[in-house]
């Protein structure tokens, strides 16, 4: 509730006005008597941590003390059923930190991962800090792929501690930064930004992103031209990325979270902890219901787009020069290698789904196109 909230309650109930100041007052007095003291709450972790270890064994955590004065500098925790369902989610990472707006302010960083179905300050050191620990916790078997905005402390961190994962800028972040340069423009000619530059970023091929490229730059001018100039093709660009981007473009998962945990940031952190302990758990016994019914086949939504591509790609013929190598005769030509899952239009690397040239051979020239459908689009 809000002290607004409060003021028109007692005013609806009991037909009594009370100032806003007193209505935050008693907010603050009634947070305190139900959750304990904001200060004190802090002397709670290290046994809050210890329990966690006991009873959810499988769980990574760290308490950071200063050594001096012996306060809480910030903390890392990953639960056991996070970890151990992030095995079967792709192996992609949403980065982002919100606020907190406690007694003592702070700020939560977390990581968010999809499924076949998405400290005191956001410094360069506290990133650092949260992606060591991450590293340690969900551990190295894997090539992961970051997305995020482009605070400095992630690219730094990522660069220095996550040296072989891929890092993708959030395509909403940086649709943003154009606009903002182009602020006083028509809504029209502002609207062409944003349609061009996400033609750029979703361009497959090289040939058609530079081509896309310089018609944003023919249309935007000196001002988009300065901030392509700064901007590395290899971490938004589809054509340039080196790694799997299982077709994410953004790191909304992450703001999706923060928008979940809104209502708790203002909690003690002990309270705080524990919250998003209980939103977890409460995702994954939905799973764990949800799991009695799963397989390893093709969710409905999937099987949708594999039949679109195959529709497709019917009307079109393949050559089969080698074991392994296709070439699809359509407008332009496409190459498909079956051995190394890629496509010369490079749609399938793309998306992890076969692409129209990929379903033309795969569907009509052997009978296992679903296989080779990605793991991670599987129930």
């Amino acid at each position: 509730m809000a002290p607004n909230d409060v003021v028109l309650n007692v005013k609806l109930y009991y037909g009594i006005n009370i100032s806003y100041f007193l209505a935050w007052k008693a907010l603050a007095a009634g947070k305190h008597h139900v959750f304990g003291d904001a200060t004190t709450s802090y002397s709670y972790l290290p046994l809050y941590f210890e329990e966690l270890g006991r009873s959810n064994s499988g769980s990574v955590y760290h308490l950071d003390v200063d050594p001096v004065s012996m306060k809480f500098k910030r903390c890392f925790f990953a639960f056991e059923g996070s970890l151990s369902g992030f095995k079967a989610c792709r192996p992609m990472l949403a980065l982002d930190g919100t606020l907190l707006s406690g007694k003592h302010r702070g700020i939560h960083l977390s990581a968010l991962a999809k499924d076949s179905e998405n400290v005191n300050e956001e410094t360069d050191d506290n990133w650092a800090y949260f992606l060591r620990h991450l590293k340690t916790a969900i551990g190295t078997d894997r090539v992961l792929t970051f997305l995020s905005d482009r605070n400095h402390g992630i690219l730094r961190g990522v660069n220095e501690i996550c040296l072989d994962c891929g890092h993708i800028f959030c395509l909403v972040h940086l649709q943003n930064n154009p606009l903002h340069k182009c602020r006083g423009f028509p809504t029209n000619f502002r609207e062409g930004i944003v349609a061009k530059f996400n033609a750029c970023a979703y361009a497959p091929t090289k040939i058609e992103f530079h081509k896309k490229l310089n018609e944003l730059k023919e249309y935007g001018g000196a001002k988009v031209d300065n901030f392509i100039a700064d901007l590395p093709f290899a971490n938004w660009i589809c054509s340039y990325f080196v790694g799997d981007r299982h077709n994410e473009m953004t790191s909304n998962a992450a703001e999706s979270w923060n928008s979940k945990i809104k209502g708790a940031r203002d909690l003690p952190i002990t309270n705080f902890i524990d919250y998003i302990r209980g939103e977890i758990m409460i995702n994954i016994n939905i799973r764990a219901e949800e799991g009695a019914t799963m397989t390893t086949e093709l969710s409905s939504k999937v099987h949708e787009q594999v039949d679109q591509l195959v529709q497709e790609g019917r009307v079109w013929v393949a050559r089969k020069p080698s074991d392994h190598m296709f070439e699809v005769l359509c407008d332009p030509t496409a190459v498909v290698d079956i051995k190394e899952i890629v496509c010369s239009c490079r749609m399938w690397q793309i998306t992890g789904l076969p692409c129209a040239h990929a379903a033309c051979v795969l569907f009509n020239n052997t009978n296992e196109g679903y296989k080779y459908v990605d793991k991670y689009y599987r129930t």
